[in-house]
């Protein structure tokens, strides 16, 4: 597993994840777009509170958080998704689910993911393939944009 070493607790990466997505929210939210990454309900849990029980699951370090945000603003500057409350929680899982799958050694199955996500394995696969097509399969986040975007997120106090 490469872990990146940034000095930062699971609660204090998810902190940031949830602080960070919930700032994009208030800046993107498109409420009325139909994306394919709609849940067919809304969540009744939070997002801090869903992140938080699939780092339990899946034993998430907190570079796999700070990873995800790293392929979410990828996704944002390719202009495949608009964010909004009705696809943070299906995003979220997808993007925490390709960062594990980048930095662990033996990430889990995308059946496991769907299971505790609450989602159908072809709601899963389906969600995975889009994006990586959408980005052309590259997920690869280079050491300087990983710790650039660590700066700013310290900087903007979404760390303390």
């Amino acid at each position: 597993m490469l872990n990146l070493h940034i000095d930062l607790t699971n609660i204090e990466a998810i902190y940031l994840y949830t602080e960070y997505m919930e700032f994009l929210l208030k800046k993107y939210n498109y409420s009325n777009n139909y994306s394919i990454f709609n849940s067919k309900l809304y969540y009744k849990i939070t997002l801090e509170k869903f992140i938080n029980n699939l780092g339990k699951i899946f034993k998430l370090s907190d570079s796999n958080y700070i990873y995800a945000i790293c392929l979410l603003d990828k996704v944002i500057k390719s202009n495949i998704i608009k964010i909004h409350t009705y696809n943070v929680h299906l995003l979220s899982l997808v993007l925490l689910l390709l960062s594990s799958k980048m930095l662990e050694d033996t990430p889990y199955y995308n059946k496991d993911w769907g299971k505790y996500g609450g989602m159908s394995i072809y709601e899963i696969n389906y969600s995975e393939s889009y994006i990586l097509k959408a980005l052309d399969y590259n997920l690869h986040i280079s050491l300087e944009d990983y710790e650039t975007k660590l700066d700013f997120l310290r900087q903007k106090r979404y760390i303390k």
